[in-house]
């Protein structure tokens, strides 16, 4: 995955910088959660995450050729939406814990889809119940400038070379900050204080 995204990065000749590289270093097994802004986002990410790890992605994406058959055969995980997808979606959970089990960390974009205009969505559960249920600690990845890399509505990738993004990793967020209490009290609060230390880094007003 690295080795794709660091060569499809080159390729499309996206200006990136990793800031505070050392936290992933230091915590090879993690939940990832990154803010997500553009299409680009996961090629930028992958190009700097050198880790073993599976991401969550729509499942139409399994489906594009050549990509979404590696997606699928490096075991990354479908997400589905719409019709029968509360029904498909119920293994998430057993892939997410067969990947922790192997000593992977797991990417979510909690956002669930991409933010226009740079502005953070709310936050979906999943990436927080996945930390509290395998006892892994959440590293926040901010992701700044991917939305302005590309002509909106452009017919290619013809990436921007007056634009540049950059990917800040944040302290690892301890699941224990959950507190007690039922699951989803414990998911509401740790996906709280994920949120919030986004807002923080991003200089968006308490």
């Amino acid at each position: 995955m690295n080795a794709w995204c660091r060569g499809c990065a080159d390729g499309l000749r996206i200006r990136r910088t990793l800031i505070n590289a050392e936290i992933l270093e230091t915590h090879p097994q993690a939940i990832l959660v990154a803010n997500h802004l553009s299409t680009l986002d996961i090629i930028v990410l992958g190009s700097f995450l050198t880790r073993d790890y599976r991401w969550l992605a729509k499942s139409e994406l399994f489906k594009v050729p050549f990509s979404g058959w590696y997606l699928k055969m490096a075991g990354h995980i479908p997400v589905y939406r719409g019709k029968e997808a509360r029904e498909r979606n119920r293994i998430i959970s057993e892939r997410i814990h067969a990947v922790a089990n192997h000593g992977a960390s797991v990417l979510f974009f909690p956002e669930g889809t991409r933010s226009d205009d740079g502005s953070l969505n709310p936050f979906r559960p999943g990436a927080f119940k996945a930390s509290i249920d395998e006892s892994l600690p959440i590293i926040p990845l901010v992701i700044r400038g991917t939305h302005e890399l590309m002509e909106k509505n452009a017919s290619d990738l013809a990436v921007r070379q007056d634009k540049s993004c950059s990917v800040t990793v944040l302290n690892p967020i301890d699941p224990q900050l959950a507190g007690t209490g039922n699951i989803d009290e414990r998911v509401a609060r740790l996906s709280k204080i994920t949120y919030a230390a986004f807002e923080k880094e991003l200089g968006v007003p308490s």
